[in-house]
């Protein structure tokens, strides 16, 4: 198995804060090796020792070794090192979306705890620390007592929650996968959310007003839609000129604006 798959599934590094000055304590457990140990050791007998563990070489493994051994010139070893260092934000980058997928089924206590532990680890990690900045306004957030069924799973609140919790890249995913969702009472389901759970509606201002301003606009299209079919019921004549004026708009939207 390659040393970086390995590792991911190992749980120990999890607990050992992540900046530059334990890039050497990770390189240990990214070979297996014992947490502290003399630098002067046998490199040769070392690599016979990973080689019967069925030690897989690979670019993380080599600078893995590199840190611990400090092999090579300054340069190769400061490459190793960024090596190291990508490989722990990628752990910790794996961490935080763990955390997010089950942020709002934390209690408070447990959340903040989490989310201090993790702080703690990303220093020095300006993505990762920005990632959990933006999660932070939801820390202390809870659904009210009453009306939880605007929380639940498939709700606009769970909807709410989902976003809050997203990455950037994600979060525009989300957004066009939702943007052909919205039903007519969306809007009302707006603003019961903000009545009964005016905690979870405030980390998504921005999106619960766009969304009551897309449901506006369906509404009054619906209504004009409603009003043209009674005029045509009415007067079909009218039908007929609504028509040909919309063919007229049409062709003029298809003619180059040097002839209009």
């Amino acid at each position: 198995m390659d040393p970086m798959s390995s590792h991911r599934l190992s749980g120990n590094f999890e607990t050992q804060p992540a900046h530059d000055t334990n890039i050497e304590v990770c390189s240990r457990e990214i070979l297996g090796l014992p947490d502290v140990g003399p630098r002067d050791a046998d490199i040769n007998a070392v690599l016979q020792a990973l080689l019967q563990n069925d030690f897989v070489p690979s670019t993380l493994a080599d600078a893995a070794i590199r840190q611990c051994f400090q092999m090579g010139d300054d340069s190769s070893n400061l490459h190793a090192a960024g090596v190291i260092r990508t490989f722990i934000q990628e752990l910790l980058d794996l961490r935080i979306d763990a955390f997010a997928s089950i942020f709002f089924k934390l209690s408070v206590k447990e959340r903040c705890d989490q989310w201090e532990e993790l702080a703690s680890q990303c220093n020095g990690f300006p993505a990762l620390e920005l990632r959990l900045a933006q999660l932070s306004p939801g820390l202390e957030a809870e659904a009210g007592a009453e009306r939880l069924d605007l929380v639940e799973y498939g709700s606009i609140g769970a909807r709410v929650q989902q976003l809050f919790v997203a990455s950037r890249s994600h979060r525009k995913f989300i957004l066009n996968q939702w943007e052909q969702m919205n039903a007519p009472d969306d809007i009302e389901l707006v603003s019961q959310l903000k009545t009964f759970h005016p905690a979870i509606a405030a980390l998504e201002p921005s999106f619960l007003s766009n969304l009551e301003s897309q449901q506006v606009r369906l509404m009054r299209r619906y209504e004009n839609r409603r009003r043209r079919s009674q005029v045509w019921q009415t007067n079909p004549r009218s039908e007929r000129t609504y028509q040909t004026s919309q063919a007229n708009q049409s062709t003029r939207d298809r003619e180059p604006l040097s002839l209009r």
